[in-house]
């Protein structure tokens, strides 16, 4: 396993899903403003835990991805997208579904959320592929 191909690849991935999340957010705020009940205080530690853990996630994302490479469909930026929409299956799919089943978030902010997975964790297998492709 090339870690230096799986970092460089999950910091890139970390910032597609950082910067989709700060457009949703952005696109989203007044329904945020609509139901401040439901959320925490975004104090400025906040955004430092959001900025972590979105590089984790594409760190985890792009170790994942070096695992089960020669097994995903496609190829090139075809391979990080169809490793993308597969997690976002397994990922995203059901935790939406348990947030509407179970949460008073509006259904506008869980679909906006679920499309946000899509488009970011798709995007982020893009740049996995692409980056890890070039770095041999």
């Amino acid at each position: 396993m090339n870690y230096k191909k799986i970092l460089i690849s999950g910091l890139v991935a970390g910032f597609v899903i950082l910067a989709v999340e700060f457009f949703l957010g952005y696109v989203l705020s007044a329904d945020y403003a609509a139901t401040p009940q439901i959320w925490k205080p975004m104090t400025s530690s906040w955004y430092y835990q959001i900025f972590a853990l979105d590089f984790i996630e594409g760190i985890i994302y792009a170790a994942a991805f070096s695992v089960v490479h020669s097994s995903i469909p496609g190829k090139g930026w075809r391979k990080g997208q169809n490793f993308g929409l597969l997690v976002w299956i397994v990922a995203t799919i059901p935790g939406m579904l348990m947030t509407y089943f179970t949460m008073a978030v509006p259904d506008s902010i869980i679909l906006s959320w679920t499309l946000g997975g899509l488009i970011s964790i798709v995007f982020a297998g893009i740049a996995i592929s692409l980056v890890q492709n070039r770095l041999h």
